[in-house]
């Protein structure tokens, strides 16, 4: 999830009168411009990139181009209003000129005014005002992809470089797959780096399977790509990410057959948990599952220790019985090994794509994703 950070978030009083706000309760609203004191004038270039919402709450939600903030408000009047500060993601945004200068200028606003279905947002001591106009029906329909992404090694990106994530319809394995939403933004810094991708909900088919890839460029030249897409949304995918990003000139890993590949008899490596990748470590600690058909037994390596139970499959119900292991305590992997066998007890359903296996829980959700690899010794002994 996006990194969060707090500027001194505190609550403020309840409203004195309610009548004065009743006009703000539930609404929703996106940017026209900024007009300054001065006479300064900013014009956002995708009003729908920068939009408030008002809870009956007194809760406040705001999208600030690619960062997203919460805070709270309140009126002690009418046409009076005061905003705590926003808790912020801090992503640095490809167009960042409304987007650093509003969080500070909404702790100067002071009072509100409607004009020609307008609100207005008026800062303190002629700072100036914010136009907004209600945000159309499509618009406020727009749901997000949310997530984190990294690469491989830990050196910070350049100024400049261009983050580009998308938003894929891969339900087609004959065609090319189809872009339902894309993001571009500009970052510089270490990774994790925080992203938001807005879509149309009307553009999503239960039936259809999604994924989101990324890639980061700099000067025209690719430097990082992701290794393969991350499913989301339907089947039971998370509508959030964690994208592990290798450099552009490494070659992708090898995949193991041409051919489709079975739930037991395969050697199962698990590359994510509950929607959060694993991060790079050392290839012969990686946790796997292997499912024997003939014995209905269940064997790995969960980090730490090896691992054998029992399990029932029936379709594409799939349940796992008690595990037992060695009882090594190991430096590194143990809290690893914790997540991933207290997950087995949870699955319920399975499914295998061009993406690898995913394990399921019994309402769909997914817990873990593995891919197809070849038997290592992992247990480092």
């Amino acid at each position: 999830m996006p990194v969060l950070f707090l500027f001194g978030l505190c609550p403020l009083a309840q409203p004195q009168q309610e009548d004065s706000i009743a006009g703000l309760y539930g609404t929703e609203w996106s940017l026209v411009r900024f007009q300054g004191g001065d006479g300064s004038v900013l014009v956002p270039a995708d009003s729908s990139a920068y939009t408030v919402s008002f809870a009956a709450d007194q809760s406040v939600s705001v999208h600030l181009d690619c960062n997203r903030g919460q805070g709270t408000w309140n009126s002690k009047g009418p046409n009076q209003i005061e905003f705590a500060p926003l808790v912020l993601t801090w992503a640095q945004c490809a167009d960042s000129s409304l987007d650093a200068r509003m969080p500070g200028d909404f702790q100067a606003v002071r009072s509100y005014a409607f004009k020609d279905n307008h609100l207005f947002l008026i800062l303190k001591a002629d700072g100036g005002d914010y136009e907004l106009a209600p945000r159309s029906l499509e618009s406020a329909r727009q749901k997000e992809v949310t997530g984190t992404l990294s690469y491989r090694g830990h050196s910070a990106l350049l100024s400049g470089a261009m983050l580009e994530i998308t938003l894929e319809d891969t339900s087609r394995t004959d065609a090319p797959a189809a872009m339902v939403a894309q993001v571009t933004l500009k970052q510089s810094g270490s990774p994790p780096i925080p992203f938001v991708i807005p879509y149309d909900p009307s553009a999503i088919d239960a039936a259809h399977r999604y994924s989101v890839r990324a890639r980061i460029m700099a000067s025209g030249q690719l430097l990082f790509i992701t290794d393969q897409a991350q499913p989301v949304l339907t089947a039971g995918a998370p509508d959030e990410a964690s994208l592990l990003l290798r450099p552009a000139g490494a070659e992708p890993p090898a995949a193991v057959s041409s051919g489709p590949v079975a739930l037991e008899g395969t050697y199962w490596k698990l590359t994510a948990l509950e929607g959060a990748q694993l991060p790079s470590t050392d290839s012969k600690r990686t946790p796997y599952l292997t499912l024997d058909s003939k014995s209905r037994r269940v064997s790995g390596f969960s980090g730490c220790n090896r691992v054998v139970g029992s399990y029932q499959v029936d379709g594409d119900r799939l349940t796992f019985g008690a595990m037992a292991g060695t009882r090594m305590a190991c430096i590194t992997g143990m809290d690893l090994e914790q997540r991933f066998t207290a997950i087995l007890s949870r699955v319920g359903r399975w499914r295998i794509d061009e993406h690898g296996l995913d394990l399921l829980g019994s309402d769909g959700a997914r817990l873990a994703h593995f891919e197809a690899g070849h038997e290592e010794s992992n247990d480092g002994q």
